[in-house]
């Protein structure tokens, strides 16, 4: 399995396989680690959103990962990724199946 290095490399990769291909996408949200939930003094916390995509290719495998902390950032990318999620026949899946599609992949 490859690992892109950038969104920008998943959507090339994405563009340059023909034949069957399917995405799979992963979104979690969660708080930092050692971040307690917010409470009404602290006006809220930060969350991190988890995602990992995953390309099926006939002959091929790439996963994108990446936990954005910055929500300026993921909205950036988001765009690009329902662009993506447009191009491609894609599922959304939960965590427990994005693992072991993983797993999978890695042996």
């Amino acid at each position: 399995m490859k690992q892109a290095q950038n969104l920008d490399e998943l959507i090339d990769f994405a563009q340059s396989v023909n034949g069957d291909k399917e995405l799979f996408i992963c979104q979690q949200e969660s708080s930092p680690s050692g971040v307690s939930l917010g409470d009404e003094d602290t006006g809220g916390t930060d969350v991190e959103m988890n995602v990992k995509i995953l390309l099926e290719a006939s002959k091929s495998v790439i996963c994108y990962e990446k936990v954005y902390e910055n929500s300026v950032q993921y909205e950036e990318d988001s765009t690009q990724m329902k662009e993506l999620e447009q191009a491609v026949p894609s599922q959304r899946i939960a965590p427990s199946d994005m693992e072991e599609k993983m797993k999978k992949y890695a042996q």
